[in-house]
C-alpha cells in the first residue's frame, strides 16, 4: 500500500494465508469464532531432517493431503464470506504497528481498511475494478482507481480460500518441482500458475501438509528488484478450519521484514455488497451498510 501516511505493507494477501489484521479501532468483529491453537510437532534434528526427506509421491496426492489438512473442501466450499483482524509490525526503525481489517466475499469481492496513526486507507475490489483510497489530516480524502497490473493482482488475491484448493476449477495448475528444508523442515516445492501467467512457488510441509511459505510478488527496493518470501505458522482452527496466525515476510538481501498477527477471524458474517464499491463518497450510502460498515471512517464509505 503506497501512501504518505502509512507505512508500505510488504505482504500482499495471498487468500487466507493472506491478508490478516486487528479490531482496535477499526471496529469489533461480528460474532468471530474462537481459534483453537493446534499443536507444532517438535522440530527434527538435522539427521532426522537428512533421514526422512518426503518419499516419492505424486503432485495430486500432496494438494489433496493439504486440502484435508486445512479442513477439506466441502467446509471451505461453506465459507461465504470472512473477515479477518491483524496487526503487522515492521522491523524497519521507527516504524509503528499497522491495523487491518480484511473482508472478503464469493465469488471474488474483497477489502481491506487499514489504520496507522491518524491515517487511514483502504483498498477495494468488486471482482473486476479496484480501487485505493486513504485519508489524513494533511492531505484529505484521495481515491484513484487500480493499475491493471494491480487490478490483476487484485483478483489473484481474492481468492477466499487458497488456490491449491480445488485448483483445477479455477484454472490454475500445479507442478511438483522437488523437496527441500524451510526453517529446518523437510517441505515439498509447488511451483503454481494462475491465471495462466502468474508463477509463484509455494512450499508445503512434508508431514503437516500445510503452507510454509509461498514466493510473492517482487518489489523494487533501491532501484533493484528483491525476491519476497512470507513464511506461515502458528496454525489455529476456526470452526474446523486451520489458519495461520503468524506470518513473517521478508525482502530477501535487503533486511526488510515485517511480522503479522492475527488476532481473529470471522466466519460467514454478513458483509453487505455495498462495501465493495468505489469509497470516497462519505456517509451517503453508509444507512444501508448497517455492521458492515463498523469502524470504517465515512470518507472512506461508498
Amino acid at each position: 500500500m503506497r501512501n504518505t501516511v502509512l507505512p508500505r505493507l510488504i505482504r500482499g494477501c495471498f487468500w487466507l494465508l493472506p491478508a490478516l489484521t486487528c479490531g482496535g479501532a477499526l471496529g469489533a468483529a461480528a460474532a468471530p469464532s474462537p481459534a483453537r491453537p493446534v499443536a507444532s510437532p517438535a522440530a527434527p534434528s538435522a539427521e532426522q531432517i537428512v533421514a526422512e526427506q518426503p518419499a516419492a509421491t505424486s503432485v495430486e496426492q500432496i494438494v489433496a493431503k493439504n486440502t484435508a489438512a486445512r479442513g477439506g473442501l466441502d467446509k471451505w466450499r461453506n465459507i461465504a464470506s470472512m473477515t479477518v483482524y491483524e496487526h503487522t509490525q515492521s522491523e524497519m526503525p521507527g516504524s509503528g504497528s499497522v491495523a487491518m481489517v480484511i473482508r472478503m466475499k464469493r465469488p471474488s469481492m474483497r477489502r481491506v481498511d487499514t489504520q496507522a496513526g491518524d491515517g487511514f486507507a483502504a483498498e477495494v475490489f468488486d471482482g473486476r475494478r479496484g480501487w485505493k483510497a486513504r485519508v489524513s489530516r494533511a492531505h484529505g480524502t484521495k481515491v484513484e482507481p487500480f493499475t491493471g497490473a494491480e487490478t490483476s493482482r487484485a483478483a489473484i488475491h481474492a481468492d477466499l480460500d487458497s488456490p491449491l484448493i480445488d485448483y483445477a476449477a479455477k484454472g490454475n495448475t500445479v507442478e511438483l518441482e522437488g523437496s527441500e528444508p524451510i526453517e529446518g523442515r523437510p517441505a515439498w516445492r509447488l511451483k503454481l500458475t494462475q491465471q495462466g501467467q502468474y508463477i509463484r512457488h509455494v512450499w508445503i510441509d512434508a508431514q503437516s501438509f500445510l503452507e510454509v511459505k509461498i514466493e510473492e510478488f517482487p518489489r523494487i527496493v533501491n532501484n533493484q528488484i528483491h525476491p519476497v518470501n512470507t513464511y506461515y505458522s502458528d496454525y489455529r482452527s476456526v470452526d474446523g478450519l486451520l489458519m495461520p496466525f503468524k506470518i513473517d515476510t521478508r525482502v530477501e538481501g535487503t533486511g526488510v521484514a515485517e511480522r503479522t498477527v492475527v488476532d481473529r477471524v470471522g466466519l460467514n458474517s454478513q458483509i453487505e455488497n455495498g462495501l465493495f464499491v468505489k469509497p470516497g463518497h462519505g456517509l451517503a450510502r453508509a444507512g444501508g451498510l448497517g455492521q458492515s460498515a463498523a469502524g470504517i471512517p465515512p470518507q472512506l464509505l461508498p
